[in-house]
């Protein structure tokens, strides 16, 4: 049982694929989804690599080999004996805290090194009830946690909250401000990089402020706020990389008018998050740590590009070199306007975005190397519609990028 983290061989799609960055209610998604095909007795062996995601953005249980082994996700009990409902349960809620932790139970260990004395972990304090949920179904004695009928129960309940809320949460209200306050905020925003960044960052401004009047004022200041923080990690010198990344993590901390946008389902025309030939921004990390995502928790359900809190979302995605990726994006409104923000700027990214079918918009690329896509209000993109955001990448090398939606809600 040395074994800690599987990934399937085939191009199947599995839940280790969201470790690190995995919303609240993707996680209620996955225990509704998976403790209801536990119940029907198809499988009792749970772990990431056997949670499958599905085209429609369910989860199911996939069929392990005859070797297979679950490694960290074996409850403590498990070498005692045959998977019990019980044990299958532990499973589960060590995967639940992989997803959404990004590291296994137990310090890594897992249930081998869980004894009676061990102190159960807790995921977040904005999540109390899904982590008090998780922490339960990791007592050590079997017989202390809730049943697959009680997960269901409880797990059905709270997605579907999230999905009301998504209904008839109030609208974001933005601030209304100046040009010069506008320009103060870049400024101040300055103050976060060194000052060898300084000056390439002003030029970035000035070429962003061009791309305002090219794109029927779609690209405002908090997004291009939200791409000085992205590219000038990408400008980062290797050595200075680390102070960039630290950088943007205390921006984004400080600004509060983004949430990430994790409602999109990974596709298989993407990289293995553990694809060492892929430069990485590593921005979902910033997302979803507690400077970050946890700080623009303003409801405690959830908080994605869905969300009618807030007008901005970003989120870090990959795609295979030659390949083409799709994604759904619901509960856009009014004028939008999409940019991607790749790791190497010689990048060849195609995009649009199409609802029905129907092409709204073609991307851009600038000269600054990103990708824009402004959809006019005269599309008449309505909170009801399915908009695809397609993206291509013509380059002979896979790469990564950070996809930055600003979505008017009017």
């Amino acid at each position: 049982m040395n074994q800690t983290h599987h990934t399937n061989t085939d191009e199947t799609l599995n839940a280790g694929e969201l470790a690190g960055h995995c919303s609240e209610m993707t996680a209620w998604r996955i225990l509704m989804d998976v403790s209801q095909a536990l119940q029907s007795g198809s499988n009792a062996l749970v772990c990431p690599a056997l949670i499958a995601i599905q085209e429609d953005g369910s989860f199911t249980l996939t069929k392990p080999s005859e070797s297979f082994e679950l490694g960290g996700f074996a409850a403590p009990e498990a070498n005692q004996g045959p998977a019990t409902e019980a044990s299958s349960v532990w499973s589960l809620a060590a995967s639940i805290f992989y997803v959404v932790m990004g590291r296994q139970v137990m310090n890594d260990k897992g249930g081998a090194a869980q004894h009676e004395s061990s102190k159960l972990p807790f995921m977040r304090s904005s999540w109390p009830l899904l982590s008090e949920t998780v922490q339960r179904c990791l007592s050590f004695h079997p017989e202390q946690r809730p049943t697959l009928t009680e997960i269901h129960e409880l797990a059905s309940q709270r997605y579907n909250l999230c999905i009301e809320s998504i209904k008839k949460g109030p609208k974001f209200q933005e601030k209304k401000s100046g040009n010069d306050q506008n320009e103060s905020q870049t400024m101040r925003n300055l103050a976060f990089w060194p000052e060898t960044m300084k000056k390439a960052l002003l030029a970035l401004i000035f070429v962003f402020s061009a791309a305002i009047v090219s794109a029927q004022q779609a690209i405002d200041q908090e997004t291009l706020h939200l791409i000085d923080i992205v590219s000038s990690i990408r400008k980062a010198e290797p050595q200075q990389r680390e102070q960039a990344w630290n950088n943007a993590s205390q921006a984004l901390s400080t600004d509060k008018s983004w949430t990430i946008m994790d409602e999109i389902q990974p596709h298989k025309s993407e990289c293995r998050l553990t694809d060492r030939s892929v430069q990485w921004f590593a921005i979902n990390r910033i997302l979803t740590s507690k400077m970050g995502y946890e700080a623009n928790q303003v409801r405690g359900d959830f908080n994605n590009g869905e969300n009618p809190d807030f007008n901005y979302s970003l989120i870090e995605r990959s795609i295979k070199a030659g390949e083409t990726a799709s994604y759904d994006l619901k509960s856009r409104e009014g004028e939008q306007a999409f940019v991607l923000v790749p790791f190497d700027t010689q990048t060849k990214l195609e995009a649009e975005v199409t609802r029905g079918g129907t092409t709204l918009a073609k991307g851009t690329k600038k000269a600054d190397g990103n990708v824009y896509i402004v959809i006019g209000k005269d599309k008449n993109v309505k909170a009801s519609d399915v908009l695809n955001l397609v993206v291509t990448n013509k380059s002979d090398k896979s790469c990564a990028y950070v996809l930055i939606n600003h979505n008017v809600r009017q």
